[in-house]
């Protein structure tokens, strides 16, 4: 996997000045991009975990890239119990996770409580404040 630097900056800060995009600018710039980067994730059993305007890089040619990946898991290493991220981008069945204490805390569930659907609500956040720029 290839790290690249991006100078532009992300999403949040063209967000900040442009409040709205036009709904296919953000569905081609934008959504459908964010969407490929995910999927390529979850082929291999990542979930983001995180996904935010703040993590979603943006370059001078307005090309879009999937950033931090710092909350990541891989599913087909560990099971995804963790109540985590940013709460605005948070899907429900994360916000109902068990407390964690400590990293050994809940690995004795018998199946994970969420996959790479939170990802998928995620975006759905991301289009709404595209579209409605709120």
């Amino acid at each position: 996997m290839a790290v690249e630097l991006v100078e532009s900056g992300d999403l949040y800060n063209v967000m900040r000045k442009r409040r709205q995009l036009p709904e296919g600018t953000a569905a081609r710039r934008v959504i459908r991009p964010v969407c490929e980067a995910l999927a390529y994730l979850h082929r291999r059993g990542v979930l983001h975990r995180d996904l935010k305007p703040e993590n979603i890089l943006v370059r001078p040619d307005s090309s879009v890239y999937v950033a931090d990946l710092g909350l990541a898991i891989n599913c087909l290493a560990e099971r995804p119990t963790t109540r985590l991220g940013t709460l605005e981008y948070m899907p429900p069945e994360i916000l109902l996770c068990p407390a964690k204490a400590s990293p050994a805390c809940n690995r004795d569930l018998s199946r994970p409580t969420y996959d790479g659907r939170c990802d998928v609500w995620s975006i759905g956040v991301l289009v709404w404040e595209l579209v409605a720029g709120a």
